[in-house]
């Protein structure tokens, strides 16, 4: 490495331009992981829970008429699985503009880098990048706050759906 202070800002800052860009990578990656993997297991409880419902009453009746269900405890049920399901569609939408957001804060970081490179001086305003990464940290506590509703309603839902079952 050479002993000009330049050099060496260039250096750095190419170090950050590749840090950045590798981190705007991993953001990518993450987004499509957390909507896939994170949200999928809630989608498809209170989902299958619904149908679940349905089918077993459906099945019951049509085989035992004079069979007896609290019939508002189901719909009460029946209404917290398509809440949990609802606010699950909301927090997956949520966890990608989160990552978008992340991933934007990444890219606006990666363009201070290079203006500063151009201009061979530190460009110290991060004002837009802390902006995104505000928004993106909005967008993921509110998706989190949405997923344990959707916890909380399938928990619940299954609590209504027995007391329906079991009059």
């Amino acid at each position: 490495m050479s002993d000009d202070p330049k050099e060496r800002w260039r250096a750095v800052i190419d170090s950050q331009m590749s840090a950045a860009t590798a981190d705007a990578a991993d953001r990518v990656k993450n987004q499509l992981a957390l909507a896939q993997e994170a949200l999928k297991a809630l989608l498809i409880a209170n989902g299958g829970a619904m149908v679940a419902l349905f089918t077993f009453v459906g099945n019951v009746l049509s085989r035992a008429p004079t069979v007896r269900f609290d019939f508002h405890n189901l719909r009460v049920a029946f209404c917290l699985f398509v809440i949990g399901f609802t606010v699950d569609l909301i927090a997956y939408v949520l966890a990608f503009m989160s990552q978008d957001r992340f991933y934007n804060t990444s890219m606006a970081e990666l363009e201070r880098l290079r203006s500063a490179a151009l201009i061979d001086q530190p460009i110290l305003d991060q004002a837009k990048e802390f902006k995104l990464i505000g928004q993106g940290f909005g967008y993921y506590f509110c998706g989190l706050g949405l997923a344990l509703v959707s916890v909380i309603s399938f928990a619940l839902g299954s609590v209504f759906a027995l007391a329906g079952v079991l009059v």
